[in-house]
């Protein structure tokens, strides 16, 4: 129950936070809910028994962990940029997780695992669906959030665009193993389309680009002629899966025609973002921002000028021979620049980066060979999950907080390949 809570269970509690206001904005009052569930599995452990993690990335992610411990406490100016306490809580509920799975057998990713996810991420997305129809700030086109103190927008997209992409992934392998997750195939079907439109609620592009990637290589692993044949009798010989279809696609197309004044805010968001990756690839720096500006997109802004001063620390450390600054960077958490990668290179220099990579590729060489050849449901559904930390390596968050840092613990747990 802990890793399906940590996994898909997480908007239900900042519904209950800031949804129904009863704990607007308390960090420590998610938090607790978040991880508590692991301390309560720690009286039911063995200790004197457990099953192997991965015997390389395991090891590899501690010590990565303790290299970036020790930074905090020998680099300089860490200090200006960063709270003490709040660090220290960082790492503790890291080791925390890492005890917790550590000691957890094989069969905590079970079917029974993957059940729980399933309520669990279609909890997430009626709450969000039933907040904002009840809240009369929000209008079709508006990025939904649970609000603070009970407004729609001012709170974080990315909480429930995450668990609506786990929820396609649990919906997808359903439908792959409907023989053994007997929940039928409407019922899937339907959990797809809900976790999709949670996706335009939110309108994440993380969450977009994530689904996108995990389109391309579930079929890259699972598409052949006999399974796409198979497939089509699976669900275009039932009358009702047809209706449901026929019936959904309508249903659709007659909402668009209906509000498509109120979603030209959204269309135009999802125009904005695409302009500005193709921008940022064809266009000059100076231009980059100019157009940046135009379109209103203030954190695209203020990501662009954070790579901007990256590459003018780098070089002018190159130009004033400035070579520890390279190789071991400016210092812990430097400075916030929303891009995971590129954060290690500008605070832990050429050394940390280059340990940071080698883990990444080993992570994502885990989740390749899963997917290729999945042990269980749950696991599969684990090396799926990871395309979302990959995307969002490049495009947002920091490196070492605790939830992409304990989701990396859990990978490692039970990715073994």
């Amino acid at each position: 129950m802990a890793l399906a809570i940590f996994l898909t269970g997480v908007p239900l509690i900042y519904y209950l936070r800031d949804g129904l206001g009863v704990a607007p904005g308390n960090t420590m009052f998610s938090i607790g809910l978040i991880f508590f569930p692991f301390a309560l599995t720690i009286p039911f452990k063995n200790f004197r028994f457990f099953d192997l993690p991965n015997k390389v990335t395991f090891p590899y992610l501690t010590f990565f962990l303790i290299y970036l411990f020790a930074y905090f406490f020998l680099k300089d100016r860490y200090y200006l940029t960063v709270s003490f306490y709040t660090e220290i809580l960082t790492y503790i509920i890291i080791v925390f997780v890492a005890f917790s799975t550590v000691f957890m057998r094989n069969e905590a990713i079970n079917r029974r695992f993957i059940y729980l996810c399933i309520l669990l991420s279609t909890l997430s997305a009626i709450s969000l669906m039933y907040y904002v129809s009840q809240n009369p700030l929000y209008v079709i086109g508006q990025r939904a959030a649970f609000g603070y103190g009970g407004e729609v927008g001012v709170g974080n997209p990315h909480i429930n665009s995450k668990v609506a992409y786990f929820g396609i992934i649990l919906g997808v392998l359903s439908l792959k193993y409907y023989r053994q997750i007997k929940l039928g195939l409407i019922f899937p079907v339907i959990l797809i389309i809900l976790n999709i439109a949670i996706l335009f609620l939110t309108q994440t592009m993380l969450a977009f680009l994530a689904t996108f990637g995990f389109t391309v290589m579930f079929l890259v692993f699972n598409l052949s002629f006999s399974n796409a044949v198979s497939t089509f009798r699976l669900f275009f010989t039932k009358w009702y899966i047809v209706v449901l279809v026929l019936a959904g696609f309508m249903t659709l197309s007659y909402q668009i025609n209906k509000n498509a004044r109120l979603l030209n805010p959204a269309f135009n968001y999802f125009n904005t973002r695409f302009e500005g990756i193709k921008k940022s690839l064809t266009e000059s720096s100076e231009s980059k921002k100019i157009k940046v500006k135009e379109t209103g997109d203030d954190s695209a802004n203020t990501r662009i000028q954070h790579v901007e001063g990256v590459m003018e620390r780098l070089e002018k450390s190159f130009d004033k021979g400035n070579y520890h600054y390279i190789l071991f960077g400016q210092g812990y958490k430097f400075m916030y620049v929303d891009i995971p990668h590129l954060e290690m290179i500008d605070s832990f220099g050429l050394i940390g980066f280059t340990i940071f990579t080698i883990l990444f590729l080993r992570l994502i060489l885990m989740s390749v060979r899963e997917m290729r050849d999945p042990e269980s449901i749950g696991t599969e559904f684990l090396a799926y999950a990871m395309i979302y930390f990959f995307i969002a390596n490049f495009t947002s968050g920091q490196m070492l907080d605790y939830t992409r840092f304990a989701s990396f613990y859990i990978f490692c747990r039970f990715l073994k390949k």
